[in-house]
């Protein structure tokens, strides 16, 4: 869904205006601070409370519903206000899902970034391939994109069921950390490292 909204320009700025555009572009990406922020206060707190077999798929299977459910709202007709509220949806839910996968990415060997990306860039070029088979037509497109959350929901359901990523997760729930092999205090507070700092100003 959040590619899709990226690849309907013509679409958007056709039923609105260049500036609505702007503005749905603006909304998916900078959803994405607050919800990294939010993950990493909070999500390390919930997972060795409930444990994160359990919280893992919460993640994935809110974000999942809520992205098939925004995306089949899109599909209805609408007025500006509810085109960026379903946006912000889109974008958190988005986001959230983004954060569980690079935290599971984390936990595995490292080729599993690689695998993660190349997953994130195979949504962008469904979505494009989904807009233009579509030829503008709004309706057909979002009820076409809003089976793809529900196939992701089976696959992360299943991936997270795996007796590996179980042992993984446990793992990380003892170390009481998103990373298993540091081996912390559950309530001590590691600041990140300058690096991490860094990095961001590079991507930015």
């Amino acid at each position: 869904p959040l590619s899709t909204l990226g690849s309907l320009v013509d679409v958007i700025t056709a039923r609105f205006s260049s500036k609505e555009y702007e503005l749905v572009i603006g909304l998916l990406f900078l959803s994405a601070f607050p919800m990294a922020y939010l993950q990493l206060v909070f999500d390390r707190g919930f997972d060795l409370q409930f444990r994160s077999s359990k919280t893992f798929v919460v993640r994935m299977a809110v974000s999942c519903a809520a992205l098939c459910l925004a995306s089949l709202a899109l599909s209805f007709e609408h007025d500006r206000q509810q085109l960026l509220a379903w946006t912000v949806v889109i974008g958190v839910a988005t986001w959230v899902a983004n954060g569980a996968t690079l935290a599971l990415a984390g936990m595995l060997p490292s080729s599993s970034f690689v695998w993660q990306g190349a997953g994130f860039q195979l949504a962008t070029l469904c979505a494009f391939s989904v807009v233009y088979a579509s030829r503008g037509r709004w309706a057909a497109t979002w009820i076409t994109v809003a089976c793809a959350p529900l196939v992701g929901l089976v696959a992360s359901v299943s991936f997270l069921r795996d007796p590996y990523i179980l042992e993984r997760l446990a793992a990380k729930d003892e170390a009481g950390s998103f990373f298993s092999s540091l081996h912390e205090k559950p309530h001590a507070k590691v600041p990140l490292p300058r690096d991490v700092f860094h990095m961001a100003i590079v991507l930015l």
